[in-house]
């Protein structure tokens, strides 16, 4: 699996600059949701595009705490 790497990397850095990045939801921003959060946001060729939570201002908190804007948080 790690010889895939490379290839993985190149091939979302092609997706960031053709513009169609692979969208990713998450369910829950506990421990978990939020370390993923993190790593999405420093990985080229991937977005987060929604966020599935009960409690939505701890959601907006993280996502504005690790780099998007409050006006990308809907």
């Amino acid at each position: 699996m790690i010889e895939n790497v490379s290839s993985m990397v190149t091939a979302l850095k092609a997706r960031a600059a053709s513009g169609k990045p692979v969208t990713i939801g998450i369910i829950g921003v506990g421990q978990m949701g939020t370390d993923l959060i993190v790593q999405l946001k420093r990985m080229p060729g991937i977005r987060l595009g929604a966020i599935a939570v009960r409690n939505v201002p701890n959601a907006i908190e993280v996502a504005v705490a690790n780099g998007y804007r409050r006006d990308q948080v809907v």
